[in-house]
């Protein structure tokens, strides 16, 4: 955008340049009073065309800038990229601290297919196994300034994946059981509700000897 800025204001600068010029010849023509009217009428009426041809070409320039990117910050950038699916773009919005390495750099500006983020890969599931109206709702969802997944689903249901918390809409069991079995897909653990918000808990010992056991039944087959 500052590229097309900057060209914007040379064409216009050379536009008023043609103007005056054309102004000073127009003064110091010999001509009637009548004369000069007319064609000072005829230079007001070219000016006021020019410039609604430039105004024109620029705001479709615009345009097309703003649909091929549309982010005009960073941050704008980093939510574009995590609703296309890039988690490396999700983690960063989080944790502003996060730092990245070269090559997730790339991955970041360089274009790629729409991919789907971990978590909304994991509503939808829970999403199936639900009875109806939920099990064929489309799973709508977008993400915030802070790298917050927030999904809107029916019966006023909305659900906000933060990463180490989850918030559901207050006073909605649907929602608060939705919550719930986001929280086990996403944490594995337990977690712990404050109100109308989940909290990754720490495992509990029981927790561990469970995955264990899964692991070593894993590793024999």
């Amino acid at each position: 955008m500052r590229t097309l800025k900057e060209r914007e204001d040379q064409r216009y600068k050379a536009l008023r340049q043609s103007w005056d010029k054309t102004w000073m010849k127009i003064k110091h023509m010999p001509m009637l009073r009548q004369h000069r009217k007319e064609v000072q009428e005829k230079f007001a009426d070219r000016k006021k065309s020019e410039l609604a041809t430039f105004r024109s070409q620029t705001r479709q320039e615009k345009d097309e800038v703003r649909s091929r990117y549309p982010f005009t910050s960073w941050n704008a950038f980093l939510q574009h990229k995590a609703s296309q699916g890039n988690e490396t773009a999700l983690a960063v919005l989080r944790s502003r601290k996060v730092t990245i390495p070269a090559q997730a750099k790339d991955e970041l500006a360089s274009p790629q297919d729409q991919y789907i983020l971990t978590a909304v890969l994991q509503m939808r599931e829970i999403l199936a196994s639900e009875a109806a109206p939920l099990r064929n709702a489309k799973c709508k969802y977008r993400v915030d300034g802070k790298g917050a997944i927030i999904f809107s689903l029916p019966d006023n249901i909305t659900i906000r994946d933060a990463g180490q918390t989850i918030h559901f809409s207050a006073n909605n069991d649907k929602a608060e059981a939705l919550a719930t079995k986001m929280a086990k897909a996403r944490w594995g653990y337990s977690a712990t509700i404050d109100g109308n918000k989940l909290m990754k808990a720490p495992a509990t010992e029981q927790e561990i000897q469970r995955d264990r056991q899964m692991d070593v039944s894993g590793f024999g087959r």
